[in-house]
């Protein structure tokens, strides 16, 4: 696993750094989803869900108990989630799409996402709203990522957390009066030449 990880960066020239202060918007709906596509993009990270498969825990689909068309479905959180809440942690220092990507991947290397491994029938069928997922079907010590990011997380995602009932009400009260850092767009960063020079760009 750690010959993967390290992987991910072996080929890349020196990143240019970029500093953006964003609240909930187009351009950082944008951003996100630019990262979100560099990490499903990384080889290392698709040899690792490959690898995943291979393991017990998730081999099958947890709905059927078919191995069939096995697809590793992200929950509580969705990957732009994730790539959004790591984004926030970043955003009082300079950064690089890059970088944003490979802390999302290394998350994923510890195990601290929550996964459930579905056939794609059974994704098909969450994503269409047909199918309620217990979290006692979740892999993966997702609450260790709430420990770790709560207070960059949106409040979304916090009552999200409280409604699924798999912490404490008072934690989750905790999280939620936290104070969130104001987040500004700076309107002269370049996002289009942001995606377009990232290091991760062309890695597929």
């Amino acid at each position: 696993m750690s010959k993967l990880l390290y992987d991910i960066g072996a080929t890349y020239a020196k990143p240019e750094f970029y500093s953006i202060e964003m609240e909930p918007s187009k351009e950082k709906t944008y951003l996100i989803g630019c990262i979100e596509r560099q990490v499903r993009n990384q080889k290392s990270f698709k040899d690792y869900f490959k690898l995943l498969k291979t393991q017990d825990s998730f081999s099958k689909c947890v709905m059927s108990g078919s191995d069939h068309k096995l697809e590793l479905h992200h929950y509580p959180f969705t990957l732009y989630d994730i790539v959004e809440t790591v984004l926030n942690s970043c955003l009082n220092s300079g950064f690089t799409t890059f970088q944003i990507s490979y802390m999302v991947i290394h998350l994923h290397f510890k195990l601290h996402i929550g996964l459930i491994p579905l056939s794609s029938l059974y994704h098909d069928m969450y994503h269409a709203g047909t199918l309620k997922l217990d979290p006692r079907l979740i892999r993966g010590n997702y609450v260790e990522f709430i420990t770790q990011y709560s207070k960059f997380m949106s409040i979304p995602q916090l009552e999200r957390i409280r409604d699924m009932d798999i912490l404490p009400d008072n934690e989750i009260k905790k999280m939620l009066n936290v104070l969130k850092p104001r987040m500004v767009i700076n309107r002269k960063a370049n996002l289009a030449k942001l995606y377009q020079t990232s290091p991760l760009h062309n890695d597929v």
